[in-house]
């Protein structure tokens, strides 16, 4: 197999190759970069010798003579003996020349490779069939996989620490507040927290704060203390209106009572007092009906109450009543179809060891108004 020498332009140092990969790329054996071989030159054209004339087997070149008797034979590079031309025409030339000496590159692949600029390679070029390796001009940059985790580490681990905090910051407020600013407000009971700025009373209200009739909802969100269980809402004879529902202390460690008197009160001193967090609204009449009495009705005792110290896993029936001189309104309510939400605000417990209450809205539709005979 054939080989030339080639310089690698990376290390210098000289390498030998097939030529049969001449015009692709291969890899250095001492440094392994992969360099671009120049094109296969076609071989220098040899020189054509001068024309042979051919002398006739019984003609004798004048300056050899026959050899005979075995004697010395002139040599055909020795000096041109002197002519005996009687018309002296010159020095002949001689019948059989040798061809001029030609002087060879020795190295013609290795000269070209060290003085020619390396041709472009296209993008789209083929593969080598012979070497098996890709065109690249230059070798590819060795990477550390091992510095670049490095890197990440340094900016990702502070980043995940840093998210961590911030959204374990943001569930305790979540828990704190219950998600909305009527599912944490202060206790107006005597027992209660300490007097703190209102919100608007009749602000919109989260979907977890909404329970329709015969379903069910807690009372301060997914932490809350309370199940509340609204169960029908009924038009005595008196044309009042009852709220019944079931509520159940689903704490472990609390006892607690759901609702207060003083949630209902609103002072009639003032010019514009406060209104409580509780009444009945019907949007599309723009009535609403703030003026209402509590009681309560517990399983294991005869009568109502006005107050259930409910302890873990007990269970009593809240009903609230409208009262006059709502009557004209309620019987407008009555006799509509409107959709209705009856707003109640009740305790859901100890938040920070301080008594807090939420409201939620019963929705319902007038047609579903039981009438009491």
């Amino acid at each position: 197999m054939e080989t030339v020498q080639l310089q690698c332009g990376n290390c210098g140092k000289v390498m030998a190759i097939a030529t049969e990969h001449l015009g692709g790329q291969v890899r250095c054996p001492h440094c392994l970069t992969v360099v671009q071989t120049p094109p296969r030159s076609a071989p220098p054209p040899s020189p054509t010798p001068p024309p042979v004339e051919i002398v006739p087997p019984n003609i004798t070149p004048p300056n050899i003579e026959p050899n005979i008797g075995g004697g010395e034979v002139e040599s055909i590079f020795s000096a041109e003996p002197p002519s005996e031309d009687i018309f002296d025409a010159g020095p002949q030339r001689p019948l059989v020349e040798m061809p001029t000496e030609v002087d060879l590159p020795l190295q013609p692949v290795l000269t070209a490779a060290l003085h020619e600029p390396e041709p472009a390679v296209e993008p789209a070029a083929e593969e080598s069939h012979a070497a098996g390796l890709p065109r690249l001009q230059q070798s590819r940059p060795i990477f550390d996989r091992g510095y670049g985790a490095f890197i990440a580490l340094v900016f990702f681990v502070p980043y995940s620490i840093i998210s961590t905090a911030i959204i374990a910051y943001l569930l305790y407020l979540l828990s704190r507040s219950g998600g909305a600013p009527l599912e944490d407000l202060p206790d107006p009971g005597p027992k209660g927290a300490q007097k703190i700025t209102r919100v608007k009373h009749d602000q919109p209200l989260a979907e977890q704060q909404k329970v329709v009739l015969n379903g069910f909802a807690r009372v301060g969100g997914w932490n809350g203390g309370l199940e509340v269980h609204p169960t029908k809402v009924v038009y005595t004879p008196d044309k009042e209106l009852e709220l019944h529902m079931t509520i159940e202390n689903i704490t472990t460690d609390q006892v607690i009572n759901p609702m207060d008197p003083e949630f209902l009160k609103m002072p009639e001193t003032k010019k514009n007092p406060p209104k409580p967090y509780t009444f009945l609204d019907a949007p599309i009449s723009k009535l609403r009906i703030y003026k209402a009495r509590l009681a309560f009705q517990r399983s294991d005792e005869e009568g109502l109450s006005l107050e259930a110290q409910l302890k873990p896993g007990e269970k009593a029936t809240l009903v609230l009543t409208t009262q006059p001189p709502e009557k004209q309104v309620v019987e407008n309510i009555v006799n509509s179809s409107e959709n209705l939400t009856w707003r109640v605000q009740l305790r859901r417990g100890l938040v920070n060891n301080v008594s807090r209450t939420a409201v939620i809205g019963v929705e319902f539709n007038a047609k579903q108004i039981e009438k009491a005979s």
